[in-house]
């Protein structure tokens, strides 16, 4: 009977553990706490930029690109600043003694606005990056992607295949 109780306890131990680090990892983030959908941006927007001789880029063409990135940034870190703002006023809300659920649903959907505007803003931004190169150059993305891809799993015992 003491031995159930045990083990009880101590699976019990184990899954609070286990929990504790799920939280612990946003899976909607990378290491530097920015969402995906801009990490990708800027990640392809450096391979694009670090691949420029093999792209053949131009001065005004390289130019463009990184005026199109700072500014994406600029609008990256704006959205973030206003989406973190409303978090702070939900979280206040909810703490109140009575929760205004009309208050809290507003700012909910602002929220998300706000998201869905960022991510809008990123796709243009690539799009507008895309649209910079030239056909050829936008033929050899896919072969570039790929080989930073594969770079980063060498020395790996087993390599994803890409």
């Amino acid at each position: 009977m003491e031995k159930r109780i045990i083990l009880v306890i101590v699976c019990a131990m184990v899954l609070v553990i286990a929990c504790g680090d799920l939280y612990a990892f946003d899976s909607k983030s990378n290491k530097y706490g920015q969402e995906k959908s801009s990490s990708n941006f800027f990640k392809k927007s450096h391979q694009i930029l670090k691949a420029n001789e093999q792209l053949k880029l131009s001065d005004t063409q390289v130019e463009k690109i990184v005026e199109e990135k700072i500014n994406a940034k600029k609008a990256v870190i704006r959205a973030e600043a206003e989406i973190m703002i409303i978090s702070l006023d939900i979280k206040m809300g909810l703490k109140e003694d009575k929760v205004d659920l009309k208050l809290m649903n507003k700012l909910v959907d602002q929220k998300f606005e706000l998201k869905k505007n960022k991510t809008k803003r990123l796709i243009g931004a690539y799009a507008r990056i895309k649209s910079i190169l030239t056909k050829e150059q936008n033929n050899m993305l896919p072969e570039i992607y790929k080989n930073k891809k594969l770079e980063k799993h060498v020395g790996r015992k087993y390599p994803y295949n890409y």
